[in-house]
C-alpha cells in the first residue's frame, strides 16, 4: 500500500494536465485520513486541499495514481446518526434509547429487519417524519430530499472559494 507521501507525489506528478493551472503558491494537499473499503486491499484516501486544487479535481472527477484511474468525490461535511438516523449529530451524542431500522423505520437494526430480508421496498424515516410522499428509499440514500436539504446546509459552512 502506498504511503501518504507517495499518493501526494503521484497526484501532483501524474496529473499535471489537471493541476497545471493551479498557481504554485496555492497548491496545498494534505492526507487527512484513510477509510477502509470493501476490498481489504484498497482504501479511500481523504485529502484536504486548497480551493483551486479542489476546483480542478472535482471538475475532472478522476485522477491517475500509479497505474489506477481513481474517482474523485467531494466529501460532504454532513453528519447522520447511525442510531436514530437523524442529521446533525452522531451516534455518540444520540439521546434515543433504541436503534432505528434504516430500511423500514422499525425499532431494530437493518440486519435483523424482516422487510429487508423479504425484499420489500424501503421507507425513509426522515421523509416519513416530515410527512413527505417520496419516502420509498433507505434512510442513508443520497436521493433523500431531507438529506439533500441538510447537505446544502452543511456545505454552506465550507469555504469553497
Amino acid at each position: 500500500m502506498n504511503s501518504d507521501e507517495d499518493i501526494l507525489c503521484a497526484l501532483q506528478r501524474q496529473n499535471a494536465h489537471i493541476l497545471g493551472g493551479v498557481p504554485e503558491g496555492e497548491y496545498r494537499t494534505v492526507v487527512r485520513y484513510r477509510r477502509r473499503a470493501r476490498n481489504p486491499l484498497e482504501c479511500h484516501v481523504v485529502l484536504q486541499v486548497s480551493p483551486p486544487v479542489w476546483q480542478s479535481l472535482t471538475k475532472t472527477g478522476k485522477v491517475h495514481i500509479d497505474l489506477q484511474r481513481v474517482q474523485v468525490e467531494d466529501q460532504s461535511p454532513l453528519i447522520q446518526c447511525t442510531k436514530c438516523l437523524a442529521y446533525g449529530h452522531g451516534r455518540k451524542l444520540c439521546t434515543e434509547a433504541v436503534d432505528q431500522c434504516s430500511h423500514c423505520t422499525g425499532l431494530h437494526l437493518r440486519k435483523d429487519c424482516p422487510h429487508w430480508m423479504a425484499g420489500d421496498a424501503a421507507t425513509c424515516c426522515n421523509c416519513k417524519g416530515a410527512k413527505l410522499d417520496q419516502g420509498n428509499h433507505n434512510a442513508f440514500s443520497k436521493d433523500c430530499p431531507i438529506r439533500q436539504n441538510w447537505d446544502k446546509l452543511a456545505r454552506s459552512s465550507v469555504a469553497y472559494c
